[in-house]
């Protein structure tokens, strides 16, 4: 390569991307490639963060020369065969700290970020519903045997952080309410809806009408439950969802358990004009199985059981039952979807909507779902629904009437922005980068950013370009103008009831909206200033918006409406300052649980299954090199044939690794459907990085 080439590159600014300097080269060096220049950038770059030809090494060793920046985690309790690196950005949760802004926090974590596979944790904070991150964590588990390997690592970096920090969050979308992003419950839901599949979850119909006397023990799904079909995976309270055999508590070899499926209720036969049942006979041994004779019929032969259901297919001497019963109904799939996202949605502190407490609003919920799905024949639907969304235990993890006061966001979508920021922004230029480099990215391009954001956001000044402070205060201003502009019948009033000085009504806008506005109440106030949308402050309780400019129209004596609370309104109550004096105390000793010892068991069962399937695809192979000499052309076509979902799987995992592997082009991304098979394959890391 030309020296002059080598010198214009180490004389290049840092902030240049590897692609535009690479196409800057070549233009000026016609004998140099891309692949040249950027060989030569990623070695320039390499002193800024590479120490240690071991990545995670590396990184530590990284970390530890930002000591201003960051604050280096030591979590207690990981298991050992468990790779961990956790760190807090010291220069973000320390202000957010002292502003006593601990109300809520997320954590997600996403893929495809590193050579090692690595997975990336973030804990993010939120000012004036913004996003901040405050702490990271790369674990990998691919290597562990351990039981509960994840969640004891997650704990001791959550424990880490609360301690460092103190972080003590109401929200976390035993103290704080966990809470699934509504955008992914509709999202599974939607899914599961439109999928022809009719076996599901396991239902237990006595556990049910033990909560809610409505629910028949006779309405329960026709089809096979599957046992394996969760959201989220099976639920640690495993034994409330099935009918599980006793434990065989004598330990006896010789014995022999038997489990019976329960009788399933058969459908009502059908009757003739004159209420006379009608029977189908079988049919006899002068029919056709190739071809109807003269003397049969369609309508002869009918399963009359299962006339609506089913149909019988003829296959050579046999007869195949098909079924023809969707899951659920295409006119009724978004129904079912619009019903949850009220039942979502409802709150006691939203008034004449349903009912006024939390045990209400369930009984309100659980019932209008389920006479939807008696209604209209929805079995298996009902049967879904309650396992993994309508029982205890699934129920408050996706509606906000299970905790008294009402979070800001529903979704998880500053996480998600957080990550794309990471990854179009500053990764979209390295294919899978060592650990070292990932951090280095993070410390100094994209916590950069949020570090000068939070300045901002915390020092007063006299901003007045809405583009300065966090995006969604100009979604609210564009919403609040438009709905002042709205035409209201004047018989609603009386209908729903808007009451400017808690700021709730009863009306489904008002529900379902995304900042709790509607019309009602936006025209009953004063016409606001500019100042306004800056200043306003939304609350988890009533009134839901406060600020002096909010003065009512339909009683001039109340001064500032939502200014002065009353004593009887549930308060907005801060995080106590010496909440979190005990943090400092030493962890809790892991106490080793049956699901443990079931774990060590099947953890050796999944080595020896997964052994299995190779040593049998490494025979096969050789089987195959064996066949290629006799040129056999029905062979190939037997192979290529009944081989052919397991060479989709190749490919797709292959495209993936190269894709992963590449230093040029496109990275895989996640929800790419041409890769849809290979999403739980790792790639490998590339030749030269497999050791580090």
């Amino acid at each position: 390569m030309p020296a002059d080439a080598i010198e214009f590159i180490h004389n290049t600014q840092d902030g240049v991307s590897p692609s535009d300097l690479a196409d800057t080269v070549t233009e000026l060096f016609k004998n140099v490639s891309r692949a040249q220049a950027l060989n030569i950038w990623r070695e320039k770059m390499e002193k800024y963060y590479k120490r240690d030809e071991n990545q995670l090494k590396s990184a530590a060793i990284l970390l530890r020369e930002f000591g201003d920046d960051v604050d280096i985690f030591e979590p207690v309790g990981v298991p050992a065969d468990v790779e961990v690196l956790a760190w807090g950005m010291k220069k973000i949760a320390g202000p957010l700290r002292a502003e006593s802004l601990r109300r809520r926090r997320w954590m997600q974590h996403v893929y495809n970020t590193n050579s090692r596979n690595l997975e990336l944790y973030a804990i993010m904070g939120e000012l004036d519903n913004a996003g901040f991150p405050l702490a990271y964590c790369l674990m990998s588990t691919a290597t562990s045997i351990s039981p509960d390997k994840r969640k004891k690592t997650l704990t001791a970096f959550l424990s880490c952080a609360k301690a460092r920090y103190g972080l003590q969050p109401k929200f976390a979308h035993p103290h704080a309410k966990i809470s699934i992003c509504w955008w992914h419950v509709d999202d599974a839901v939607g899914k599961r809806l439109k999928s022809s599949k009719l076996s599901t979850t396991r239902y237990k119909p006595a556990k049910a009408r033990e909560e809610f006397s409505f629910i028949a023990l006779d309405f329960i799904p026709t089809s096979k439950a599957d046992k394996d079909e969760y959201e989220g995976g099976k639920p640690d309270d495993l034994s409330d969802d099935e009918d599980d055999t006793p434990p065989d508590l004598t330990h006896n070899p010789s014995r022999l358990t038997f489990k019976l499926p329960a009788p399933q209720p058969s459908l009502p036969r059908r009757t003739d004009a004159h209420g006379i049942p009608i029977i189908r006979l079988p049919p006899g041994p002068f029919v056709e199985i190739y071809g109807q004779s003269d003397s049969d019929s369609d309508d002869d032969f009918e399963d009359s059981e299962d006339e609506v259901a089913d149909e019988l297919e003829v296959v050579g001497q046999k007869r195949k039952r098909t079924s023809k019963r969707p899951f659920c109904p295409i006119e009724l799939q978004s129904r079912v979807l619009q019903m949850m996202k009220e039942h979502s949605h409802v709150h006691a502190l939203i008034p004449g909507y349903c009912h006024p407490s939390a045990d209400g609003i369930r009984y309100w919920a659980v019932k209008q779902m389920y006479d939807l799905c008696v209604a209209n024949d929805l079995r298996e639907v009902w049967a879904y629904l309650w396992g993994n969304w309508y029982r205890k235990g699934r129920w408050e993890l996706w509606v906000r009437s299970a905790h008294p006061t009402i979070p800001r966001l529903r979704t998880t979508m500053i996480c998600e922005s957080h990550w794309r920021k990471l990854k179009q922004d500053y990764l979209h230029e390295y294919h899978s980068p060592r650990l070292d480099l990932l951090v280095w990215i993070i410390l100094t391009k994209l916590c950069k950013t949020y570090t000068t954001k939070l300045t901002k956001f915390l020092t007063p000044s006299c901003r007045t370009r809405m583009s300065e402070l966090p995006s969604w205060r100009d979604t609210f201003r564009k919403t609040w103008r438009s709905l002042e502009k709205r035409d209201i019948s004047d018989r609603v009033h009386d209908t729903y009831r808007p009451d400017v000085n808690r700021w709730v009504c009863s009306c489904p806008a008002f529900l379902v909206s995304r900042f709790l506005l509607c019309k009602h109440l936006v025209q009953r106030v004063q016409v606001v200033p500019a100042t306004f949308f800056r200043e306003v402050k939304r609350r988890h309780t009533v009134p839901f918006w406060q600020h002096p400019a909010l003065i009512s129209l339909h009683d001039g004596n109340d001064g500032p409406a939502l200014q002065a609370l009353g004593a009887d309104l549930p308060q907005d109550l801060d995080v106590p300052e010496d909440e979190d004096e005990d943090d400092d105390q030493e962890p809790a000793v892991y106490i080793e649980t049956a699901a443990d010892r079931e774990f060590d068991a099947s953890a050796a069962t999944f080595e020896a299954e997964f052994d299995r399937e190779i040593q049998r695809v490494e025979e096969f192979l050789a089987g195959l090199k064996y066949q290629k000499q006799f040129r056999d052309r029905r062979m190939l076509d037997a192979l290529q044939k009944k081989g052919s979902g397991f060479f989709r799987l190749a490919q797709a995992c292959l495209v993936k690794e190269r894709k992963a592997q590449s230093t040029s082009g496109q990275a895989a991304q996640t929800w790419d459907p041409q890769l849809a098979d290979a999403m739980y394959y790792r790639p490998r890391p590339r030749v030269a990085e497999r050791e580090t």
